[in-house]
């Protein structure tokens, strides 16, 4: 447990001085343009998930031969739905109510 306190508190000190493996990924990458989905992917990944069981379920072959495939087509469809959402409701939305204030 001591040895985890220790490296959790070094990682954490390096995250906030900018410094370390973890903040020069995180700097070069442009995680804004996907980071703005996440709150729609977070949203709408359960009823998705529950929509592709159930399709899986009934195409078990598909998903016992092309197990990897399975997998990268949720995510696309989670990303995708995430997209339609942010630009459909959460844009509009903000708009709305930011002119309101």
């Amino acid at each position: 447990n001591f040895t985890f306190v220790v490296i959790f508190t070094i990682l954490f000190t390096l995250m906030i001085l900018n410094k370390g493996i973890f903040s020069i990924l995180l700097n070069k990458i442009k995680w804004s343009a996907i980071s703005k989905y996440v709150y729609s992917a977070y949203v709408i990944h359960y009823v998705i998930g529950y929509l592709v069981a159930n399709f899986y379920k009934i195409n078990l072959f598909f998903v016992h031969k092309y197990s990897a495939a399975a997998i990268l087509i949720y995510f696309l469809i989670v990303f995708l739905a995430s997209i339609l959402i942010y630009h459909l409701v959460e844009k509009p939305t903000y708009k709305y109510f930011t002119s309101k204030l």
